[in-house]
């Protein structure tokens, strides 16, 4: 091949890598929110097109990355965090382009009205909602009273028919003491999901397993609780 030929080829290839940057960088997946959005959507089995038109609750939002790159795509997201015990108000000025209520999860019911949303969906915010706190002497009940608590909470908010989706890892390591999401790696086995699945059954029926998307090994487990329609 002629140096010319290589040299028009090597600068088509290096426009193509530059043009391909760019429709990364306008899609957000540079951006911090893009990066945060990308991962709800893989973990919990979603796309955007499947959100259209739905109301939804980000219980645990943090920074609302989630919120503020669906609202990019016309898609409505409350973020919900008791963010205002660990952020200050400079750091709290980047969420103030999204609905963003600070408050306990364990009291739901308090900052919605009944039946506000299609779905709710907690990334990494269940186990600190399990985990005894001396902030909230409810959490002094076992762990099943807990996750019953909190499964009705968000039931009170949601619509019939409405799906709470909550990360397995996150639900996993406050279950499963052999199962460290901190310092275990890969995917949890699906016999270890399995086994959350058939213990929180037990605590309400209606919930079922999930998996991400992604290659076969790299699948993460995530939780639906489903609010029945009314007959």
């Amino acid at each position: 091949m002629h140096e010319q030929q290589k040299n028009v080829l090597n600068n088509a290839w290096i426009s193509s890598l530059l043009q391909r940057v760019d429709d990364l960088r306008g899609n957000g997946f540079r951006s911090r929110e893009g990066s945060i959005a990308r991962r709800y959507l893989r973990d919990f089995d979603m796309d955007w097109a499947q959100l259209k038109g739905k109301k939804i609750l980000d219980i645990g939002a943090g920074q609302a990355g989630f919120a503020k790159r669906a609202q990019q795509k016309g898609i409505d997201v409350v973020s919900f965090d008791r963010a205002f015990g660990y952020m200050g108000l400079e750091e709290f000025k980047p969420f103030q382009g999204v609905p963003y209520i600070m408050g306990d999860a364990h009291d739901l019911h308090v900052y919605f009205s009944p039946e506000q949303f299609d779905l709710a969906v907690s990334k990494s915010a269940l186990k600190y909602m399990l985990l005894t706190s001396p902030e909230n002497p409810a959490t002094e009940n076992s762990i099943e009273d807990r996750l019953a608590h909190i499964l009705h909470e968000v039931e009170l908010v949601l619509k019939p028919g409405g799906e709470f989706r909550f990360d397995g890892e996150d639900w996993l390591g406050v279950l499963y003491k052999e199962y460290n999401p901190l310092n275990t790696p890969g995917t949890p086995t699906k016999e270890i999901a399995a086994y959350g699945l058939a213990w929180a059954q037990k605590v309400n029926p209606h919930i079922t397993l999930g998996w991400s998307r992604g290659k076969e090994l790299d699948k993460k487990p995530f939780f639906i609780f489903s609010k029945q329609k009314r007959l």
